[in-house]
């Protein structure tokens, strides 16, 4: 996390050194403020991001961006988790419900994830 001084701004840098991360800067969209234009990540990979890291200000942060009205891809979302939960592993698992459980009901139900592993039977 890096922050401009003078203005008190946070701002999140990846060097993309995963596939994840290239993909994100991939599907990147261009934004303009006050005349600078910068690439940003798009709604659904800064949830799967902040849904991975999970901290309380991430569960917040998740809760803004549904409050914000996008439209989000949701099966995009949801593969993703699934897809980093099985490569993460059990520990990823239950450290994710452990800190969802605080989440408000709407990001809960955006960002979860099947209860099975690859390879596993789906519980009925």
């Amino acid at each position: 996390m890096l922050k401009h001084e003078p203005s008190g701004i946070e701002i999140d840098l990846s060097l993309a050194g995963r596939p994840f991360e290239r993909e994100v800067i991939e599907r990147a969209v261009e934004r303009s403020v006050r005349g600078v234009s910068f690439r940003v990540a798009t709604p659904e990979d800064i949830v799967v991001m902040k849904a991975i890291a999970m901290r309380p200000r991430d569960i917040a942060d998740i809760g803004a961006i549904l409050e914000a009205g996008h439209e989000l891809d949701l099966t995009r979302v949801r593969g993703l988790l699934k897809a980093f939960t099985e490569a993460l592993g059990d520990d990823f698992l239950a450290r994710r419900r452990r800190r969802s459980a605080r989440a408000p009901a709407s990001a809960k139900e955006m960002i979860s994830v099947p209860r099975h592993h690859q390879g596993d039977a789906p519980s009925e």
